[in-house]
């Protein structure tokens, strides 16, 4: 049976098969003159030893890739793309992307309702209220309950019903313009009582 071939480690003193090596070109022998326990172990002691000047470098590397072109849109990207797995996750959480009212499934028109009509103050207790954060928030709570998946449309007009104090409860959308739309419209103006307090209302939502 053919002896496996092996290498001294300068560091431990030890003969170890090739395989304990790390690759080095510019070694006669092809391999580093460390084992990879002692290289790992080595470059664990000269970080400490210069960890300031370790960290500077690091930092200096980092800004470099991310302020690069290339890199930049590289990291945009896998941005995007891990919003997009978190919205996925979120969604298919809540029924998938379809609106419960109307039936709608445009993903683009599709938005997360808070049932209790208590948006505005959740997303200010968020340290950030974008998309993004609130679907994060859904997923390290389990996906909790009190949430419902809305078009566009639906949503407005579940605020409307909300703002003039009518039932939210599942109640059908009208077709937007059809009579129905307009009435609950003109009681929204009416009880807003102008055009200042209809735009102070439609933030609060």
């Amino acid at each position: 049976m053919k002896q496996a071939a092996l290498a001294r480690c300068y560091r431990c003193k030890t003969d170890k098969p090739l395989s304990e090596f790390n690759s080095d070109k510019n070694s006669p022998r092809r391999i580093s003159n460390k084992c990879k326990s002692c290289a790992c172990l080595a470059s664990r002691e000269y970080h400490d030893r210069n960890r300031a000047q370790c960290n500077e470098k690091a930092r200096t590397r980092y800004a470099a890739r991310k302020t690069g072109p290339k890199e930049a849109e590289c990291i945009r990207e896998r941005g995007r793309a891990a919003h997009a797995r978190t919205k996925a996750s979120a969604f298919a959480a809540y029924g998938g992307y379809k609106c419960v009212w109307c039936g709608c499934r445009d993903p683009d028109n599709l938005q997360i309702d808070h049932i209790n009509n208590d948006g505005k103050r959740h997303r200010a207790s968020l340290s950030h209220a974008d998309r993004t954060q609130f679907y994060r928030y859904l997923k390290s709570h389990q996906y909790p309950s009190g949430y419902q998946v809305l078009c566009r449309q639906c949503n407005i007009y579940k605020d409307l019903l909300f703002k003039t104090g009518a039932p939210t409860d599942g109640v059908p959308r009208p077709e937007i313009g059809s009579p129905a739309w307009r009435q609950i419209v003109e009681a929204f103006v009416v009880k807003m009582g102008g055009r200042e307090a209809i735009l102070n209302a439609l933030s609060q939502d």
